[in-house]
């Protein structure tokens, strides 16, 4: 059953949208394929000032210093949000899987450290 037959039929306008409606919805399956049948959903990846974030998985850092992949950054702003998702496609759905890092602006290294130091 071709679901776009109807479009095409009715105007010239919305045969010049057919393609765009069709690529629309493959990119739709493409991300119902991703979450299958299984409990999880998307959620936007939103942290607070002053939580620490995994740079590369969870978050990519604005000064450009992506080379520390792995290591944890605190965020000092938020500039995009990134995209997660919440469940494991089984029971648990505690679980987040980050899908798209956030942006952010992590605080500068010396004030993290100078703030360390000041709680010892």
């Amino acid at each position: 059953m071709d679901l776009l037959a109807p479009l095409a039929k009715s105007t010239a306008a919305s045969s010049q949208m057919a393609p765009i409606i069709a690529s629309i919805a493959d990119l739709g399956l493409e991300l119902a394929l991703q979450f299958g049948v299984h409990p999880a959903e998307l959620s936007l990846l939103k942290p607070e000032k002053g939580e620490w974030l995994e740079v590369g998985a969870e978050c990519n850092s604005c000064l450009g210093e992506n080379l520390r992949r792995g290591e944890k950054e605190c965020v000092d702003l938020v500039v995009a949000p990134g995209i997660c998702r919440t469940g494991d496609g089984k029971k648990d759905t505690g679980v987040k899987i980050p899908i798209v890092p956030c942006d952010i602006f992590p605080v500068p290294r010396h004030d993290v450290e100078t703030a360390g130091n000041a709680a010892n």
